[in-house]
């Protein structure tokens, strides 16, 4: 696997973290007031994260050492950066924003869900890759391509695009893949190791495995009730700080949202997005 610029633990500080604790169940940063627990409808509250794994500060200067990484190594090339939305969007355009004052650079987007049931995972690509304008991309000739994603977790997903997608717009085409995120201790198929080995260069931080959210990667509430699409808490936090969400109240968020979005919506409103 390739080099990651740091390591990051779970950290319980909250004077990095102040989404971590707070009287009164909220928090108030820069004058506006976030919850910090979640009140369900049978009275019972619980802590909406775990513990803090990056600061703002800390994920912008790793993501502008990867920039600059990328701007020495690509320097003579013409390049096709790649969004795998929605997750990546916002490592995707400070690192592209960088590239473009320096690079020949175009900007492109996919997207692709991988589904549970089976042991491969079930990999379908939701919008096919297109141009800025929107209009697909049907062959990859003379161009280098950078793949910008937010987490490395399984690997199913950049697997199926490395392995089947990308070759099909054209034979032995230049791809370089670059992660904010790595989770350090998840299983991975060996393919996927081996195709990472040779188009995996740098990637962001080491994490724990844990669920993290803000700065791209979310917690998706599925749609319910009166919901008319998924509903996205975490993507974008104060400061934007990088979360370990507490999984141990995933399921009894979900059925709550399904069973009174409009609760759910109104208490975490600082914290959705349905982009």
């Amino acid at each position: 696997m390739p080099e990651c610029l740091s390591t990051k633990k779970l950290s319980f500080e909250t004077d990095k973290f102040p989404l971590l604790g707070g009287r009164n169940y909220t928090v108030v940063i820069s004058g506006e007031r976030y919850p910090v627990t979640v009140t369900f409808s049978n009275g019972l509250r619980h802590p909406l994260f775990k513990g803090g794994i990056a600061t703002r500060g800390e994920v912008e200067s790793t993501i502008d050492r990867m920039a600059e990484h990328i701007a020495a190594r690509y320097q003579s090339r013409r390049l096709l950066a790649i969004n795998v939305l929605e997750g990546g969007t916002p490592f995707y355009e400070r690192v592209v924003g960088y590239l473009e004052t320096r690079l020949d650079i175009k900007r492109s987007s996919i997207k692709i869900r991988t589904y549970a049931g089976s042991e491969a995972g079930d990999v379908r690509i939701i919008e096919p890759l297109v141009d800025h304008r929107g209009d697909e991309i049907r062959a990859l000739s003379g161009l280098t391509v950078l793949v910008l994603d937010d987490l490395l977790d399984k690997g199913l997903t950049i697997l199926h695009l490395l392995r089947n997608y990308l070759p099909a717009l054209g034979e032995r085409v230049d791809t370089a893949v670059y992660f904010l995120f790595e989770k350090e201790t998840v299983y991975r198929p060996a393919e996927v190791d081996e195709f990472l080995a040779c188009y995996n260069e740098l990637n962001g931080f080491a994490i724990p495995d844990e669920w993290i959210v803000g700065y791209g990667p979310d917690f998706t509430l599925p749609a319910g009730g009166r919901a008319e699409k998924p509903l996205h808490l975490c993507r974008k936090l104060p400061d934007g700080g990088v979360y370990a969400f507490n999984e141990d109240i995933a399921r009894k968020l979900i059925a709550e949202y399904h069973r009174s979005p409009d609760s759910i919506r109104s208490q975490l409103e600082p914290y959705v997005s349905e982009n």
